[in-house]
């Protein structure tokens, strides 16, 4: 971080005021696609779920790989017959607020009359970048993570316990002309946060 204190002109922000010792960050030959599947491999693997097993998908991100295509469509492969049918589901694309609202799609599928008995996977997998100098820079990086959504799960999620806000406003964006950095006005974000 002191690396990037220097590169920034700001000596001790990150690492004294701030109290940050690493940053996370993705090499040329990896994105929020390749984060995506890393994750899910990872989850799969560590609970011996096979991809038949899926059968619904969400994944949250604020920061696909072009403004088209979908980081999911790159996770939902054509599967051997055998597998049964694909899982449905679809990208999040809200900045913060995306994981949550990819978890809460998930478990509302598996509450529905549309769940077949699979299991429901949430993916959350994004790359932040700010400009260099940016106030922002020092909450930038990368990760990713994944939750499997059931029946019996460890976590309970109580429709009575929750709820959101959204209001329009122009506290973090992405303007063409400014790709891959975002405009930010952190200040208006934390009072839309306190709403």
């Amino acid at each position: 971080m002191t690396d990037m204190e220097a590169a920034d002109g700001c000596p001790g922000k990150y690492t004294v005021g701030l109290g940050q010792e690493a940053m996370a960050f993705c090499s040329d030959r990896e994105d929020a696609v390749s984060q995506a599947l890393t994750a899910a491999a990872a989850l799969m693997d560590k609970y011996g779920v096979g991809p038949w097993e899926i059968g619904h998908l969400q994944v949250a991100t604020e920061s696909g790989l072009d403004r088209s295509k979908s980081i999911n469509s790159n996770a939902i492969k054509p599967p051997p017959t055998s597998w049964g049918p694909p899982a449905e589901g679809a990208d999040v694309v809200h900045a913060c607020f995306g994981g949550t609202a990819a978890l809460l799609a998930a478990a509302a599928w598996v509450e529905s009359s549309r769940w077949d008995g699979r299991l429901a996977m949430v993916v959350c997998a994004d790359v932040a970048l700010y400009a260099p100098g940016s106030a922002a820079r020092a909450t930038g990086g990368c990760g990713a993570a994944a939750m499997l959504v059931g029946p019996d799960a460890p976590l309970v999620l109580d429709p009575l316990w929750y709820g959101t806000h959204g209001q329009h406003a122009y506290d973090f964006y992405k303007p063409l002309g400014s790709l891959p950095y975002p405009t930010v006005d952190g200040a208006l974000t934390l009072s839309q946060v306190r709403r």
